[in-house]
């Protein structure tokens, strides 16, 4: 699977990372879904990958990693955009659209003070 990311949504996943270490993971989330095959895509900021997480996605801001059993529920090519006029990432491919509205969410250690 390969990822490609607009320069609008490179621009604001850096502003979600803040200038502070982390990395971006794509889940298909299925926590409070009712079963595994029923969920919604979303973005998690976290401090590392995962192990045996696989890249989908270089460059800015962070790469973009992915369970490699979740593959499955993407095709091999999906594009990252930030609509401006919406506030919103949308993640799709050239057949479908996964999410209009994709929740991006820092899953980030507190930082200790």
């Amino acid at each position: 699977m390969h990822m490609t990311l607009t320069s609008s949504a490179s621009e604001q996943l850096a502003k979600r990372l803040g200038g502070h270490p982390g990395t971006l993971r794509l889940v298909y989330d299925s926590e409070g879904c009712g079963c595994a095959v029923d969920g919604v895509a979303a973005l998690w900021i976290t401090g590392a990958p995962e192990n045996g997480d696989v890249s989908v996605a270089d460059g800015p801001p962070a790469g973009i990693w992915i369970d490699p059993r979740q593959l499955i529920f993407f095709e091999d090519n999906v594009k990252l955009d930030y609509r401006e006029h919406a506030r919103s990432f949308r993640l799709y491919s050239d057949n479908q659209i996964y999410s209009g509205s994709l929740s991006v969410i820092d899953r980030r250690p507190a930082p200790i003070v």
